[in-house]
């Protein structure tokens, strides 16, 4: 290192935490971000986000996604089922090659669509797909039929311009409600048919709060069922302690609502859902003699402050979609970003580091066009996330190849900018001299990191950072690197210029480019005077 041997040498560790949206930057601690775009956490590294595929071709005529779900009518058979924006409803064979319709003729102008599967009430009975919007009447599909048909005995509440918005399968029994003629009411199936809501029909009343408007969507979660309403009110009923169903009653658990029927999902041991103002919130679970209870807590304001007001479209997030990536730990909100009603933005909920962060890691994607997110299950059956687009393509995420359709995208990370003083209390407020800035990172592939030097807020700086893959066999010409994934570091780079405070911003925006960066070194001193 030569003239660099006594210069103060220091590590900044990537991967340990995500972005922050705070005015106060004093407040992010190092190693946090303000910006991490296109990435994962889950290599305890700032990596670029997983690639994209095409799953098979468009839907005839090029619709936009509304709503898919990965539909499994037996073990044998898969198929993608997607609600668009010309009002039908098709299947694919599996492969997304050939599409099927269902249903057609629907009302999309207003209409708010989730599908649930619910059905095998009995040996011999076929699985079955259920769908509401609010507006059509509720459909249902008989495990792999050709058609979507309507269910065989609605309750008498559901007529005319009163349709439910929501199915949820909870204890043998299929529920929904969301209907305008009666907002505040949960419905319940027979037990031995999940399309009838009438022969012995069951209500239970959520609320209403004060603004309650309707139910949104429900979960089975812990014995109980969990029913969101819109825009304030979420409601627990517990269905295990007493099997009487008289007897039972919806319990308010939180003031906050839900943002949509396909806003929320079961992570781990809670329940995330988004908020009409586009906050997250975690339901979890207290077990006490035998009998549950549910508490909730705001888990994004400490973070995320006032991005969503500044960043998301608050007016279409009843449409957003919520998916839990669990191979990745990484909870996923589709949503439209401020100015649009068109879904192009994701946020990212990574709970990897939970515990060494003090809370949830955040990212944001800005490559796809996802209209419709979801899961869907692999040969191996790992659920990945999926997507239709606004022309009605399928496309399958997180791919080991960093592209999306053979195209170069955008992978992002932008330190909050610091005065260096944790390393150096003495430093705090004080004019620093640049020696040096080093990459350590995983080697991958070969590429250039366009790597920025921010000094008190001005780009001051800009280099290109070569990091080198590993070669993969012998023999090789020296030099080369060792065959695998190793650790490697980069050459120093000169700092140029005086700074009370540094940033460093790294993109690139190669195909292919797998960017792994597990630490940043920056050689300082404290300038005279």
């Amino acid at each position: 290192m030569g003239k660099w041997d006594k210069t103060p040498r220091l590590e900044v560790v990537a991967g340990r935490l995500g972005f922050f949206k705070r005015l106060n930057g004093q407040t992010v601690p190092l190693g946090g971000l303000i910006t991490l775009r296109n990435a994962t956490l889950a290599d305890d590294a700032w990596r670029t986000g997983g690639g994209a595929a095409l799953l098979g071709v468009p839907l005839p005529t090029g619709p936009s996604g509304l709503c898919a779900i990965d539909y499994w009518p037996t073990l044998a058979q898969q198929r993608t089922v997607v609600m668009s924006s010309d009002g039908k409803i098709r299947k694919d064979d599996g492969t997304g090659n050939a599409w099927a319709q269902l249903a057609t003729a629907l009302t999309v102008a207003g209409a708010v669509p989730m599908f649930s599967a619910a059905g095998e009430e009995a040996a011999g009975n076929n699985r079955k797909l259920y769908y509401a919007d609010r507006v059509t009447a509720p459909l249902f599909l008989d495990g792999d039929g050709a058609a979507m048909a309507a269910l065989p005995a609605v309750n008498v509440d559901w007529a005319g311009a009163n349709q439910p918005g929501w199915f949820a399968p909870h204890q043998g029994s299929n529920w929904a409600g969301g209907n305008a003629n009666a907002p505040h009411t949960a419905y319940r199936s027979l037990g031995v048919n999940h399309g009838d809501f009438n022969t012995q029909p069951y209500r239970i009343l959520c609320g209403p709060l004060p603004n309650q408007e309707r139910t949104v969507g429900g979960i089975s979660y812990k014995g109980g069922l969990v029913v969101f309403c819109f825009p304030v009110g979420v409601y627990f009923i517990d269905t295990t302690t007493d099997p009487n169903p008289l007897n039972w009653f919806a319990a308010l658990i939180a003031v906050p609502g839900a943002a949509g029927p396909r806003a929320f999902a079961q992570v781990e041991e809670d329940i995330i859902y988004v908020t009409t103002d586009g906050s997250w919130h975690s339901l979890s679970s207290v077990f006490g003699q035998q009998k549950a209870s549910v508490r909730a807590s705001d888990i994004s304001y400490k973070a995320l402050t006032d991005f969503p007001t500044t960043q998301m479209n608050l007016a279409a997030l009843s449409a957003a979609d919520l998916v839990y990536y669990a191979a990745r730990q990484e909870t996923m909100l589709a949503h439209a970003p401020l100015g649009t009603a068109s879904k192009t933005r994701r946020l990212h909920m990574d709970i990897n580091n939970l515990k060494e962060a003090g809370g949830p890691n955040w990212l944001t994607w800005d490559r796809d066009d996802n209209e419709a997110l979801f899961l869907r299950k692999t040969s191996s059956t790992v659920q990945i996330p999926a997507m239709v687009d606004s022309v009605g393509q399928v496309w399958v995420l997180d791919q080991v190849a960093r592209i999306a359709n053979g195209m170069a995208y955008t992978f992002e990370f932008f330190m909050q900018d610091s005065d260096l003083s944790v390393f150096e209390p003495s430093w705090r407020g004080r004019k620093k001299h640049g020696r040096f800035v080093q990459v350590e990172y995983v080697s991958t592939s070969t590429f250039q990191l366009t790597l920025e030097v921010w000094l008190d807020g001005a780009l001051r700086q800009t280099i290109q950072v070569q990091l080198v893959g590993a070669s993969s066999s012998l023999p090789q010409n020296l030099p080369f690197q060792l065959s695998g994934l190793n650790i490697l570091m980069s050459p120093y780079y000169r700092l140029l210029g005086q700074f009370r405070r540094i940033a460093l911003r790294g993109y690139v925006s190669v195909p292919n480019a797998d960017c792994v960066i597990t630490r940043l070194i920056i050689g300082a001193e404290l300038a005279a005077g």
